[in-house]
């Protein structure tokens, strides 16, 4: 979050504490419920520029069928926190063995950019960060 910060110019940040969204009464019982994303990009009295979340289930255009290289379950959980965060970008970021630019997953009826990104796990360490911060970069630039 340190490079992504200095190399765009934006505050990037994760909550120390989950932000709560719903609360649960029962019976006398109250439970809540609370959301955190990985990568928060210039929070400010509860909206966001951008909103990211980190997966570890690899990432790669070689498979045969597009519709396997993200979960619904992941889709809905960035909608959420886009919603949330009332921000009209987010996306997804997964371990590749790869270069690839980041993907655009246009969702019915909803004004969000959701992208698909991923990092280059076989690239060293400087082409990663340059190739990631490029890739925030081409996101960001829907704002």
């Amino acid at each position: 979050r340190a490079i992504l910060e200095r190399e765009l110019g934006n505050k990037v940040s994760k909550w120390d504490k989950p932000k709560k969204f719903a609360q649960i009464t029962w019976s006398g019982l109250v439970g809540q419920k609370a959301f955190s994303p990985d990568i928060v990009i210039d929070f400010i009295d509860g909206k966001a520029r951008a909103v990211f979340d980190v997966k570890n289930k690899h990432f790669s255009l070689n498979q045969t069928n597009p519709s396997e290289l993200v979960n619904v379950s992941d889709i809905y959980q960035l909608l959420f926190y886009a919603t949330q965060l009332d921000t009209e970008i987010c996306g997804l970021i997964y371990p590749s063995d790869d270069f690839y630019e980041p993907i655009m997953l246009e969702i019915a009826g909803i004004n969000i950019n959701f992208f698909l990104v991923s990092i280059n796990m076989n690239a060293d360490f400087e082409k990663r960060k340059i190739s990631l911060i490029n890739n925030f970069k081409n996101c960001l630039k829907y704002t």
